[in-house]
């Protein structure tokens, strides 16, 4: 696929321009359009340019099985209004769309007035998206995993590492409790487990006596560091709280804990939970199964289910409790909405109130039955 000024880089993965990378024309001077094609591709993060690659995979493999001629780029809009009808769901089309949109923009090389990019929304565009939506089935969502559900997870390790041998506790053993409390934490701080809570390192996490202080470096549309506290609730229920738990497992293994992996300390760039987001679901359902829930019930959580689960928590105060405020439920799910930011931070009594609202949902989730053992 080539554009009117230069030919466009198909790669089959994606890696940032460096700053170092050598963008310049034989004679030595820079080449505007390189680097107005860095500057956009370096725009985005690597998860979201992966999909939007894919999306253009979509749309190449759509040309070529229909023989579309594809002479030039940006395609036209009658092309990409039939490749969407060929989607099943209106989320995807959505996405893929955006991706061929982001790479149409930079395959142009500059962007003014003379040269504007093809926005492909037009009419025919428009209607296709909707002619999708009408067919498109039901989103497939992960299911909320409630407050009883991250606790069967907690009691089954910490049942495990209590059993065990103080003299011969296994890496295994420590494991459990270090999976379970990568759970906790994507439950109480709520962070989406990929991106956020398994890239975490030691350095990431400071612990105070009354506070654990998250930093995370990037999260969903925000470059900029952002900072998550959320307070010691053991006078609650020390079970459940990610301050001390999160001091355990910065600690490392105990010496005694036998096993290949077993170091007796982690170092400052040393990864707390070092399981990829395959592994991680997979677990959870094995958790879950092993704490009640079917294996038809266990496959419909994910690693999204404890951002959910905590956020519907909150917002049903347990399902009979009373309901968190909805600025507060937004601050836990540290949305970055500018309008809805630009409101709170005017008032200072908009802060997060955690310990109040996960109160509410302790009192009503420990009066309830698990979920799964409900008749």
């Amino acid at each position: 696929m080539a554009g009117p000024n230069q030919d466009f880089p198909y790669l089959g993965r994606h890696t940032n321009p460096s700053p170092q990378q050598n963008l310049s024309t034989p004679d030595g001077t820079k080449d505007p359009g390189a680097t107005f094609t860095a500057r956009v591709l370096s725009s985005v993060r690597d998860s979201t340019l992966s999909t939007y690659i894919t999306g253009l995979r979509s749309f190449g493999r759509f040309c070529r099985t229909n023989k579309v001629p594809l002479k030039q780029w940006p395609p036209t809009n009658r092309h990409v209004a039939h490749w969407l009808i060929s989607i099943e769901r209106y989320s995807t089309a959505k996405t893929y769309l955006n991706g061929v949109r982001f790479f149409a923009r930079a395959a142009l090389g500059r962007e003014d007035e003379e040269n504007k990019p093809n926005n492909l929304n037009d009419q025919q565009i428009k209607t296709a998206l909707r002619a999708v939506k009408l067919h498109s089935p039901p989103p497939r969502q992960a299911r909320a995993l409630p407050m009883e559900g991250v606790r069967a997870i907690l009691d089954k390790a910490d049942s495990t590492w209590t059993q065990a041998d103080p003299t011969s506790r296994t890496y295994r053993a420590w494991d459990a409790v270090r999976f379970a409390t990568c759970t906790l934490l994507g439950y109480t701080a709520a962070l989406r487990v990929p991106s956020e809570a398994l890239t975490l390192t030691t350095g990431h996490v400071k612990i105070t006596r009354t506070c654990a202080y998250i930093t995370l470096d990037m999260r969903k549309n925000k470059k900029e560091k952002t900072v998550v506290a959320r307070p010691c609730i053991c006078d609650l229920d020390r079970a459940s709280c990610c301050v001390h738990r999160l001091e355990f497992i910065l600690d490392g293994p105990p010496p005694q804990c036998k096993g290949p992996k077993s170091s007796g300390g982690c170092t400052e760039n040393t990864r707390l939970f070092p399981y990829s987001a395959a592994s991680f679901n997979t677990r959870l359902r094995k958790e879950l199964r092993a704490t009640g829930w079917s294996k038809a019930e266990s496959q419909q959580f994910s690693s999204h289910s404890l951002r959910r689960g905590s956020t519907h928590d909150l917002v049903t105060g347990g399902g009979l409790g009373e309901q968190a405020p909805l600025t507060q439920v937004l601050r836990h799910m540290g949305t970055t909405s500018r309008s809805f930011l630009g409101y709170v931070n005017q008032r200072s009594a908009e802060t997060l109130e955690f310990r109040q609202m996960i109160e509410g949902v302790y009192r009503t989730s420990s009066s309830r039955v698990h979920p799964a053992r409900e008749p």
